[in-house]
């Protein structure tokens, strides 16, 4: 079913809207505004995303949801403020049944696949989060991005 994109900033879409928003939510809790958006977006035939639907959809979740600010990070979203955590355990590349890019994920499930990783090889977490992801290339940027956040995984739980 694909709604209709026209409607999208109209007031009295607003609560149609809000409760498409409710239910991907419930379905995918944990994920970044910019992905919630885009999902949004693709509900009514769009494929991409804009700032203003982006702000648009932070206005409407800020009524009722759970977010959590991250420096550098898309904000992270949940249904609601009492669903909110620091750490996301690891729920795999393809969880909502699509495989999700690395730079998709929320903060928060970041810190998740960098637990996993570290769990599963102390000694090269980087190549199990590599693996995880079905990385072909790995560029020196990602890399670094995943040492970064194994790095702030451990100096959460110190």
């Amino acid at each position: 079913m694909t709604l209709n994109a026209a409607d999208y900033f109209k007031p009295q879409y607003k609560k149609r809207l809000t409760s498409l928003v409710k239910e991907v939510l419930t379905e995918r809790p944990g994920i970044t505004l910019h992905s919630l958006s885009l999902e949004i977006a693709n509900l009514h035939g769009l494929t991409r995303t804009s700032k203003k639907q982006i702000d648009y959809i932070r206005e409407i979740v800020e009524a009722f949801a759970g977010i959590n600010e991250n420096e550098g990070y898309s904000p992270t979203v949940w249904l609601s403020p009492e669903d909110r955590v620091d750490l996301i355990e690891w729920r795999g590349v393809d969880a909502f049944g699509f495989e999700r890019k690395w730079n998709e994920l929320a903060y928060e499930e970041a810190l998740g696949l960098a637990k996993f990783a570290v769990a599963r090889s102390s000694d090269s977490p980087v190549d199990v989060m590599c693996d995880e992801l079905k990385l072909k290339r790995r560029y020196e940027t990602t890399l670094s991005q995943f040492n970064r956040w194994i790095v702030e995984l451990k100096e959460q739980s110190e």
